[in-house]
Parts: structure tokens; sequence; C-alpha cells
């Protein structure tokens, strides 16, 4: 399992959990308990008590609900919310769209799909200017402003 939260234990106070396998409709599952193993987060799920069983569930997905989320405060946003966004600079000239996100060692990149594609370091209000959820679009500085020839 991959946790998107920071730290990846926070995803343990979330309820419920839903857990989707492949060519299947989701289900609820009720986290029991969880553990550290090397850099891995294990955890026990109610009902699933035996490896079988457990490794039935290898390449599931978990999810929760968005009234789940806590609120943030402003210039952070849940990455789900980036996804499709349109990124344009300064000048209104569009770049592409939110493809991916990922986390570096010197921070967060949008991964923005356009001609060419683009990786762009997620520095609120040094890089990303604003992010309008509700039009969807994200905006940025100039690219040759922000970090000439990177982009």
């Amino acid at each position: 399992m991959v946790s998107y939260t920071e730290p990846e234990e926070q995803l343990l106070i979330y309820r419920p959990w839903q857990l989707r396998l492949t060519g299947r409709e989701a289900f609820p599952v009720q986290p029991t308990g969880a553990h550290r193993r090397g850099h891995m987060l294990v955890v026990a799920l109610d009902g699933f008590s035996d490896r079988t069983r457990s490794e039935t569930l290898v390449g599931g997905e978990i999810s929760v609900p968005r009234q789940c989320f806590p609120p943030l405060p402003d210039g952070q946003f849940y990455w789900v919310d980036l996804l499709g966004l349109e990124v344009v600079d300064e000048a209104g000239t569009r770049l592409g769209r939110v493809s991916d996100l990922t986390r570096g060692p010197a921070g967060d990149c949008l991964a923005v799909t356009g001609t060419p594609p683009l990786l762009i370091p997620f520095v609120w209000k040094s890089t990303v200017l604003s992010v309008e959820l509700e039009s969807h679009r994200i905006r940025i500085r100039s690219a040759e402003e922000t970090l000439p020839g990177a982009f």
C-alpha cells in the first residue's frame, strides 16, 4: 500500500476505508492495527487475519470519503484536487494539465502534460501563484522567470 498522507501513518485516523480490488466494487474494511516494517506500513484489517486471505487484497486501492479530510491552511492542497487542473503562466499561456504529482528531495512537483511536458516545482507564491479550484486552473510564474532553462 502506498499512502499519500503525511505522515503516512495518518491514514489510520480516517474512517471508514473503502477497498477496491481490480474488477470488483469497493467494499468497507476496518483497520485494527498497524506497525512499521522497514520503510513500509503494515496494516491489519478486520476479517483478514490469515495470510492466505490477506493475499487476496494485493493490488487493492484504499480510499476514504472526502468528508473525512481535515481542512487545510491557505496554500496547501490535497493532491487529488490538483490532478487535471489546467496550468497557465502569468501571461495566460496554456502550458498543459496536471497529470501527476511527485515528491522529490527538494519538494513536490507538478507533472504537466503539454508540448513540451513540464515538471514544475510546487513552491507556493514563488513558482505557483494561485490554485483556482473553482475555475480548474493553476497559475504559475513564467517559466523563464522562475527557473531559466529548467522547464
